[in-house]
Protein backbone atom coordinates (compact mmCIF):
# COMPACT_ATOMS: atom_id res chain seq x y z
CA UNK A 1 0.00 0.00 0.00
CA UNK A 2 2.72 2.54 0.66
CA UNK A 3 4.38 1.44 -2.77
CA UNK A 4 1.78 3.27 -4.58
CA UNK A 5 -1.26 2.14 -6.54
CA UNK A 6 -0.52 -1.14 -8.06
CA UNK A 7 -2.54 -4.57 -8.49
CA UNK A 8 -0.57 -6.19 -5.66
CA UNK A 9 -1.36 -3.22 -3.24
CA UNK A 10 -4.70 -2.55 -4.10
CA UNK A 11 -6.92 -3.49 -1.17
CA UNK A 12 -10.42 -5.45 -1.60
CA UNK A 13 -9.14 -7.84 -4.60
CA UNK A 14 -9.92 -10.52 -3.13
CA UNK A 15 -11.82 -12.15 -0.43
CA UNK A 16 -9.25 -12.11 2.03
CA UNK A 17 -7.67 -8.94 1.85
CA UNK A 18 -10.21 -6.82 2.11
CA UNK A 19 -10.32 -5.07 5.31
CA UNK A 20 -13.41 -4.56 7.28
CA UNK A 21 -13.61 -0.93 7.22
CA UNK A 22 -13.02 -0.79 3.07
CA UNK A 23 -13.28 2.85 1.55
CA UNK A 24 -11.14 2.51 -1.88
CA UNK A 25 -11.19 6.00 -3.11
CA UNK A 26 -9.37 6.31 0.00
CA UNK A 27 -7.13 3.59 -0.08
CA UNK A 28 -6.46 4.91 -3.40
CA UNK A 29 -5.57 8.14 -2.85
CA UNK A 30 -3.43 7.27 0.07
CA UNK A 31 -1.41 4.75 -2.39
CA UNK A 32 -0.97 7.96 -5.23
CA UNK A 33 -0.29 10.09 -1.92
CA UNK A 34 2.64 7.33 -0.84
CA UNK A 35 4.08 7.11 -4.54
CA UNK A 36 4.11 10.81 -5.18
CA UNK A 37 4.99 11.95 -1.78
CA UNK A 38 6.50 8.97 0.01
CA UNK A 39 5.94 9.02 3.36
CA UNK A 40 6.88 12.53 3.78
CA UNK A 41 3.70 14.31 5.55
CA UNK A 42 3.88 17.40 4.39
CA UNK A 43 3.01 16.19 0.68
CA UNK A 44 -0.49 14.09 2.14
CA UNK A 45 -1.30 17.12 3.93
CA UNK A 46 -1.18 19.72 0.64
CA UNK A 47 -3.19 17.11 -0.94
CA UNK A 48 -5.84 17.34 1.55
CA UNK A 49 -5.85 21.25 1.63
CA UNK A 50 -6.02 21.13 -2.35
CA UNK A 51 -9.08 18.43 -1.99
CA UNK A 52 -10.47 20.42 0.48
CA UNK A 53 -10.12 23.74 -1.30
CA UNK A 54 -11.87 22.07 -4.51
CA UNK A 55 -14.88 20.95 -2.66
CA UNK A 56 -15.19 24.57 -1.21
CA UNK A 57 -14.74 25.61 -4.90
CA UNK A 58 -17.67 23.12 -5.99
CA UNK A 59 -20.02 24.13 -2.97
CA UNK A 60 -20.08 27.69 -4.05
CA UNK A 61 -20.48 26.73 -7.42
CA UNK A 62 -23.40 24.72 -6.85
CA UNK A 63 -25.06 27.22 -4.13
CA UNK A 64 -24.23 30.26 -6.89
CA UNK A 65 -25.79 27.76 -9.58
CA UNK A 66 -28.80 27.29 -7.45
CA UNK A 67 -30.04 29.96 -6.63
CA UNK A 68 -28.34 33.07 -7.99
CA UNK A 69 -26.99 34.82 -4.95
CA UNK A 70 -23.49 35.38 -4.98
CA UNK A 71 -22.61 36.54 -1.40
CA UNK A 72 -24.58 34.17 0.37
CA UNK A 73 -23.28 31.33 -1.66
CA UNK A 74 -19.74 32.70 -0.85
CA UNK A 75 -20.50 32.89 2.77
CA UNK A 76 -21.82 29.40 2.94
CA UNK A 77 -18.70 28.05 1.06
CA UNK A 78 -16.04 30.28 3.29
CA UNK A 79 -17.66 28.95 6.46
CA UNK A 80 -17.50 25.25 4.87
CA UNK A 81 -13.99 26.16 4.52
CA UNK A 82 -12.44 27.11 7.34
CA UNK A 83 -14.77 25.38 9.92
CA UNK A 84 -13.31 22.00 10.76
CA UNK A 85 -15.31 19.11 10.23
CA UNK A 86 -13.54 17.04 13.39
CA UNK A 87 -12.66 18.57 16.83
CA UNK A 88 -10.07 16.30 17.51
CA UNK A 89 -6.50 18.09 17.85
CA UNK A 90 -5.47 16.01 14.73
CA UNK A 91 -7.60 13.74 13.23
CA UNK A 92 -4.86 12.24 11.70
CA UNK A 93 -4.60 9.96 8.08
CA UNK A 94 -7.30 7.91 9.89
CA UNK A 95 -10.10 10.60 8.67
CA UNK A 96 -8.78 11.34 5.20
CA UNK A 97 -11.93 9.37 3.63
CA UNK A 98 -13.69 12.59 5.42
CA UNK A 99 -11.58 15.48 3.51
Amino acid sequence: MFAGPDREGTPGRSPRTTPPNWHPLTWLSHMLDCQLYHLRPGGHHLTNVLLHAAAAVLLFLALHGMTGAIWPSAWVAAVFAIHPLRSNRSPGCRSAKDA
